[in-house]
């Protein structure tokens, strides 16, 4: 199977975070702002989203590590996104 693109790893995140509960209302306003600002990227034609998507990774790194002990799964999903954007230079 070829390797999944930066796109395709971010459409399935956008799912899991729309898929994922908030075990409160803060964490909930999060997850949909993160997935709010995921849809954007995904929404932004390359190359004009590089610059994007190299924000965003930022955004998930930060995320990963505020979500690593309530949502183990959606956090590794989002270290998986980390790792395919660092790796296609985005």
């Amino acid at each position: 199977m070829p390797d999944r693109t930066p796109h395709e790893h971010l459409k399935d995140l956008h799912a899991e975070l729309l898929a994922t509960q908030g075990r409160d209302d803060a964490t909930t306003a999060e997850l949909g702002q993160l997935a709010d600002e995921v849809r954007r990227v995904l929404d932004r034609p390359l190359p004009s989203a590089e610059d994007a998507y190299r924000t965003l990774r930022v955004r998930l790194a930060d995320a990963a590590a505020a979500f690593q002990g309530s949502h183990p799964k959606l956090t590794a999903t989002i270290e998986e996104v980390v790792d395919t954007l660092g790796a296609h230079n985005l």
